[in-house]
Formats: C-alpha cells, structure tokens, sequence
C-alpha cells in the first residue's frame, strides 16, 4: 500500500514542493532490493525534514469514521455474529432495521413494566409504529433480535449511547454484508456438487443427463429444463401429473399452468427415492423436510462437503455448527437449508428473491412459522430429532405449481386461477391429529379385538385340561415279540428257528415227540415243499440243505444256521424210544 503523505496546509509553499520532487526522485532512484531499507529511511528523512520546514504541519491521524467500507473497522466479533445469523437466525435480517424494531419493543416491554418515564406523544407514536407488523412478524423481531445480542454482546452498549449512532449504523452496515456475503459463499460452493447431491445413489449412477459447470450460461440446462430437477421443483400437489405425463407437465411449468409457489411446497421436501416416492395426501406431513437431496445440502453446509453423502467429517478445519455452537437443529436451520437447495437446483445464474412466482423470502418464513407454530407438537419434536439423528448422530443434539383450467393436470372443473394452498392444507391435517390427541377419553367405535375381562370375585372356571393316562394296576399283557425274518430257499411257516438240535438224551418227557407229532410235522414239511419254489440243491460232499437266518440282535450281524433235517431226526427218535 502507498504510503499516504499528510498534506501541507500550505499549498503554495515552495519548499513543500521541492522537497515532494526530491522524494519521487529519490524514489525512482533507490529501487534496487539491497537499498530498500536506506530508501525507507531516506523518505522518513525527507519528511523529517518537511515538517521541520513547516512548523505548523501536523500529522493527520486516520479516522475511524472517515472509511466505511475498511473491514478492519468492524471487529470479528460481529462479522462472526452476521455469518451465524445468516445460517442460524434469518437469512433476509436487515441489522438495522432489527436494531430500530428491537429498541422500540424494549421500551414498550419497560413501559408496560413500569420503568420507562416518556411522553404520551413518544409512547402514541412507538405504538404506532409497531402496530404495522403483524403477530407474527413481532415474535420474530423478538427472537432475532435476542438472538443478536447474544451473538454480538458488544452491541448492548452502542444501543444506549447515541453519540456512538454513527459507529453503530456503521457495524449494522457492515454485518448486513457479510449476510448477504454468506449465503453467496454457501451457494456458490454448493453449485459444483448439485450433480453428485441430486443423483439417488451417486456413488453407483451419476444423475443423468449431467449437470455440467462452467460458462455463464451453465445454469441454462438446470431446473425445469433438466428432467430429474424438474420433478424436484415440481408442486406437491401436481405430483401425480408430472408422474402421468412429465415432458407436458414440464411445459405447463414453463408457461405456468403448473403454478410453482411459496405456499405449495417442492417435491424435493418429502422423503424417498425418487423423492415422494411414499408420499400419502391423506398424511402429507409423512417424510415432509426428510428429503435425500435436503439432507445431503444440510450436512454440507453445517458438518461440512465431506459429511454430505453420510461419511464421517474428513476436515481439518471446525465445521459451521462448531462455528456458530450450533448444538441441535432448529426451524431456521432447515429453512435455510430448504432455500439453498432450491435455488442450487434452479436455472438461475444470480440469486434474488423472487424466481418468477416463487418468493425466497415467503419460502424461508413458511417453513419456519410452520414448524414452530405446529399444533401436532410430537411431529415437531420428532422431527427435529431426527434431523439431530441425521447431522450429529444423536437425537438431543451435538452435545448430549398447479393447473388453472380442465385441461391441465391436477385441477377441477371450473378452478380458478388461485394457486392451490398445500401449506393450508397441512396445517389442517396436523390440527386434527392434535385435536385427536388431546381427546383420548372421547366415546369410539369398539375395536375389533378382544377386551380383556375384568377381575371380579367371582372365581373363575378352571381351565380345561386333557384326562390323564390312567395307569391300571392289572398287569399289562406281554408284548408280543415278532419272530425274525427267515430267508430261505425252503421257507417253514409255523415252526420256530432252532439255534442248536438238542441231543435225545436232553429232552424232558414232556418234549419228547409222540407218534401223531411225527406225522403233523411230516405233512407239514410236505406241503410247504410243494408251495415253495424249487431251489437249486447244494454240490460236494456234504450236501445239506440249509436256510439262511437273519435274526435282528444287538449287534446287528447276520448268522447261517444249519436246520436238521425233519425226516432223518423223526427216525433216530422213534429207534430210541423203542
């Protein structure tokens, strides 16, 4: 920066010239590096000098109120505070305008509190003043300006001196720039990453067609010239149209048949993907400001570009909640965020207020007054939980267009030109679900399941129980053991298996075959000879016939046993009883 020579209050002085001659020329004489110590202090000598031969000139200290536009007049302090109010507290805040109305409604509190001693011309024309805002419009001004007096603490004294006015107006000047400042860095910022942010899976699939960057009419291909940001900015309540018949939807919101207002929200608001995929008109609170593209926009603002698509934050410098101690997402937070990704996704090259019929600015407060001013006071809360959830991954928080006439989509017979007001609408459906909440003990229809009985003393019948098994003391009959399996060529029928031929000289006399036995079991074996079939008869010497036993015992294993031959052993008896 030059340096600034005071100026002589002499203007004809002679030596004054002289010696600003003698400066230049040293000036353009010493400009090798080496010598710029000795030029320094050359032209300190000079001036030295100058003032020596003008007694009467005097060194000019700058002024603080002579350059407005030095930033460093204003301490961080309140440009920290302007960029917290920005994202945090109103985007459209006008700082002096707030300072004005938030004085007056400091003294209508200490005049209705008694400690204020005015005039009634000072106090008819306060009253006056304020009685041109609406409700709503006051309970903001008395939170913004709360809000700014804890932001920027060193206002308070300011307010109450008038003499510094001049240096307060100053700061208020100076904060309503860096607001608007803000929200131009947020945008800007965001515009090179719409591409990634609107794709569903961005990571799998780029959004299609591409969003490109670059030129000064690289916005012209965005908005509801693009097809997918299209049905982002679509009405809600043209939703089904734009699903029937895109490219003519897409048309009428061009020329504006598809009416895109303020008070009919975007479709980007509600939850799926593609958003509003789920979306219920008979519940259109359900996924309202839980949008995919919305989430990704709040996380890149306020947890920073690397936390958008859901990673954890990779950056080394504090992110904007950090910044501002933001602890847990309010109202304002996701308005803010609603108004960005609006305008981020438009085809608009610069920002203003109005986009055509849409209003910013009615935008941002619709969303805020009806989140706060929700009858359905659970949906709020659970709402801004879950917003909580989604920036900071804990609930409590960081710490702890429609159509005008018969032809177009989504309109009745006969409408007329007035936009349809889905804001109304579900303002209207949350006051039922709260006046249903707050009526439990109202008379309803009995529901169709089974009401528990109460207990009386009456004793109640015992519960029916099968019988038991009776267990009879007779003695149970034998089980029955099945003989086991004989294979045989000659199969016997009725006769048991011997293991072992028991020896003559062994049986009892009571096992010993009579005569009439013999014959039985002759004319048995004869005719199970002549049913069973013909088997080959065994060669060699010791020719035998045998059956092959199988019995089933503990180990398993089958076992040939040899079975005597009935006439042969018939004989041998009958010779030994004799």
């Amino acid at each position: 920066m030059p340096h600034k020579r005071p100026q002589s209050p002499y203007p004809s002085d002679s030596d004054g010239s002289s010696s600003d001659s003698s400066i230049s020329s040293m000036e353009r004489t010493h400009i090798r590096p080496k010598k710029s110590k000795k030029r320094g202090h050359s032209h300190r000598s000079a001036m030295a000098g100058l003032d020596k031969g003008n007694p009467k000139s005097k060194k000019i200290k700058p002024s603080k109120d002579n350059d407005d536009s030095d930033p460093d007049q204003v301490p961080e302090e309140y440009l920290a505070a302007a960029r917290a109010i920005a994202r945090c507290v109103d985007l459209f805040c006008n700082v002096e305008k707030l300072l004005r109305v938030g004085f007056l409604l400091q003294q209508e509190q200490a005049a209705e509190n008694g400690e204020l001693d005015e005039l009634e011309a000072e106090r008819e024309s306060r009253k006056k003043r304020l009685a041109t805002l609406s409700t709503n419009t006051l309970d903001r001004y008395k939170r913004n300006y709360q809000q700014l007096l804890h932001l920027a603490p060193g206002l308070r004294p300011l307010i109450a001196d008038h003499p510094k006015s001049k240096q307060l107006t100053r700061i208020a000047r100076k904060m309503n720039a860096v607001i608007s400042g803000t929200r131009s860095d947020d945008a800007t910022r965001l515009k090179v990453q719409i591409g990634h942010y609107a794709a569903p899976e961005p990571l799998q699939e780029a959004l299609k067609p591409t969003i490109y960057n670059g030129g000064s009419l690289s916005r012209a291909h965005m908005g509801i010239n693009h097809p997918v940001l299209a049905s982002f900015l679509c009405p809600i309540s043209a939703l089904e149209d734009f699903k029937k018949d895109p490219a003519q939807a897409r048309k009428w919101m061009e020329v504006g048949r598809i009416r895109m207002t303020s008070i009919d929200f975007p479709v980007f608001l509600w939850a799926g993907k593609p958003p509003a995929s789920n979306y219920n008109e008979d519940a259109m609170h359900e996924g309202l400001f839980q949008g995919y593209f919305l989430e990704r926009i709040m996380r890149h603002i306020f947890t920073g570009p690397s936390t958008a698509l859901g990673d954890d934050s990779r950056a080394t410098r504090s992110c904007n909640a950090s910044l501002h101690d933001m602890t847990t997402v309010e109202a304002e937070h996701i308005a803010y965020a609603c108004v960005q990704a609006r305008f981020a996704i438009s085809n608009k090259n610069k920002w203003a207020e109005a986009d055509g019929e849409f209003n910013n600015r009615a935008f941002y407060y619709n969303i805020i007054d009806f989140i706060r001013e929700c009858e359905d006071r659970d949906w709020a809360e659970g709402l801004l939980k879950w917003w909580n959830r989604a920036l900071f991954k804990n609930e409590n928080g960081r710490e702890g267009g429609t159509i005008i006439d018969d032809n177009g989509p989504g309109n009745a017979a006969g409408s007329s030109l007035a936009p349809i007001n889905g804001l109304a609408k579900m303002r209207a459906q949350m006051a039922a679900r709260a006046s249903a909440a707050k009526q439990p003990s109202a008379p309803a229809e009995p529901t169709p399941t089974i009401p528990t009985p109460p207990q009386s003393s009456v004793t109640p019948e015992p519960e029916l129980h099968p019988p038991p098994i009776v267990r009879s003391s007779v003695a149970p009959e034998p089980e029955l053991h099945l003989p086991p399996t004989i294979r045989s060529l000659r199969p016997l029928q009725n006769a048991p298996s011997p293991s072992k031929s028991l020896a003559p000289s062994e049986l009892t006399p009571d096992e010993v075959p009579s005569e009439h036995d013999d014959d039985d079991l002759l004319s048995t074996t004869i005719k199970q000879r002549k049913k069973a079939p013909k088997a080959k008869r065994a060669t060699g010497k010791t020719a035998k016939r045998r059956v092959t036993v199988i019995e089933e015992s503990d180990d398993s294993k089958d076992e040939e046993l040899p079975v005597a031959n009935p006439t042969k052993s018939r004989g041998k008896r009958v010779a030994r009883r004799k």
